[in-house]
């Protein structure tokens, strides 16, 4: 994994490809969403960045859950230069760099099925209607398993510790400190964790103002 330094703030490309440089960074990662939220991505070599941000990177939408028919398949990604982050999961040598896209049609305007787009028109109406600020508290509740495909039988639990515990029984809380540490390095505040309370059960809470 790589170190603990803090997320390096990028808002510009010439942020990015200061970082890239420094920390030699190798691949970056293109994330965006289709319309049920599932994360989608793919990778292009750092030496495309320029052209990345210049024009996007064109792929193939028709395979996108909600998005085009395949007459109408060619959409472009367009990376977020202030999402920036370097993958702390993913070797410090030649590292792996990522950043959320904005999905466009050729030339240039916003994808109607975007869910970023979607979100900033939400918040713009928001705002029109005079809510300025929203806030934002991610209570992420989830399960540690011994194995995601055991051989034969239910998955095995890690654990069988209850709500608030801290015993030698919470063998997921090694897990849960590595989680919020790449988490930090990712530029993610959180603000507590616990063991939840089935056997197993961990959670990560964190806040966003915007």
């Amino acid at each position: 994994m790589a170190d603990n330094s803090a997320a390096e703030r990028t808002e510009t490309p010439d942020d990015v490809m200061k970082v890239v440089k420094d920390r030699d960074v190798r691949f970056i990662r293109l994330w965006f969403t289709d319309v049920l939220g599932q994360l989608k991505s793919f990778s292009i070599n750092a030496a495309e960045l320029d052209d990345a941000f210049e024009g996007g990177m064109g792929f193939d939408g028709s395979s996108i859950t909600g998005f085009n028919p395949i007459e109408e398949s060619d959409m472009i990604a367009q990376p977020d230069p202030a999402t920036f982050a370097i993958l702390p999961w993913r070797p410090v040598e030649k590292a792996t760099g990522r950043m959320f896209c904005d999905i466009r049609v050729p030339g240039g305007e916003p994808y109607e099925g975007d869910p970023r787009w979607i979100l900033r028109r939400a918040l713009k109406r928001a705002q029109e209607l005079g809510f300025d600020t929203y806030n934002i508290g991610p209570e992420l509740e989830y399960f540690y398993f011994r194995s995601a495909k055991p051989e034969d039988g239910p998955p095995e639990v890690l654990d069988e510790g209850g709500y608030f515990d801290l015993t030698t029984l919470d063998a997921g809380s090694d897990v849960r400190r590595e989680t919020i540490l790449a988490l930090e390095q990712l530029g993610i505040h959180v603000e507590y964790a616990h063991h939840e309370v089935g056997p197993s059960q961990h959670e990560v809470w964190s806040r966003s103002t915007r």
